[in-house]
């Protein structure tokens, strides 16, 4: 494998997420998969962070094709990126549901992606693979109130990894309004939860030039 064509360095999530970019899951990546208990990790990691005021957390690797920039093809890393981009959308939506617009479209606007005037429809910065991206434009990027995801979780002819994804937006929804119920200060828990993801957690962010060297990190890995 040429090391000319990789190209590695540390960033926040806000690096990641934010500016002119955008995410595509590859065609051969694996469906939505992680559980309750990742999607807990992740928030204790998050708040823990926040509460134990450190100056960073290290949430791992993100490795992605960027030859057809500003589109990033996702290679590894895609559970991670989605999981705090579900957050990201928890946040825009009790910023709505509170009756603050400017702060939900800020966050929208930042790191969800841009809002077509003609559609009124956000084009997501995150783009899922065949299986998950209909669901998770449709349920997650797009406001849905949420008495209509706790209905959706419910159904039963629901494709398994989707559920996933609405059930990490419900426990992490359940998380930040508790947060909020002990602060009593919605806008100050959702700015600090916005402000620990985009300055403080951190990754590894690798960059690959080809697509065959994609292929063989990915084989790489994946257990």
């Amino acid at each position: 494998m040429p090391t000319s064509s990789i190209d590695s360095r540390l960033m926040s999530f806000g690096e990641l997420l934010t500016g002119n970019k955008y995410y595509t899951v590859l065609s051969f990546q694996r469906d939505y998969s992680w559980t309750e208990s990742q999607v807990e990790q992740l928030w204790n990691d998050i708040t823990e962070t926040l509460d134990e005021k450190r100056s960073e957390h290290f949430v791992g690797s993100v490795v992605v094709n960027n030859s057809k920039k500003p589109e990033l093809m996702l290679i590894d890393g895609q559970q991670r990126v989605t999981t705090i981009s579900i957050l990201m959308c928890v946040l825009r939506n009790i910023a709505k549901e509170k009756g603050d617009e400017q702060l939900a479209q800020t966050i929208s606007n930042k790191y969800l992606g841009s809002l077509n005037l003609r559609t009124r429809k956000t084009e997501s910065k995150l783009v899922l693979n065949y299986r998950n991206n209909q669901f998770y434009q449709e349920y997650i990027v797009e406001y849905k109130a949420i008495t209509n995801l706790r209905d959706l979780s419910k159904k039963r002819n629901i494709d398994k990894s989707n559920k996933l994804i609405v059930d990490a937006y419900l426990s992490m929804y359940r998380e930040v309004q508790k947060r909020i119920k002990k602060s009593g200060d919605f806008v100050e828990v959702l700015i600090e939860l916005e402000e620990c993801i985009r300055d403080k957690l951190v990754s590894i962010l690798i960059l690959v030039a080809d697509e065959a060297n994609s292929y063989l990190i990915f084989e790489t890995l994946t257990p």
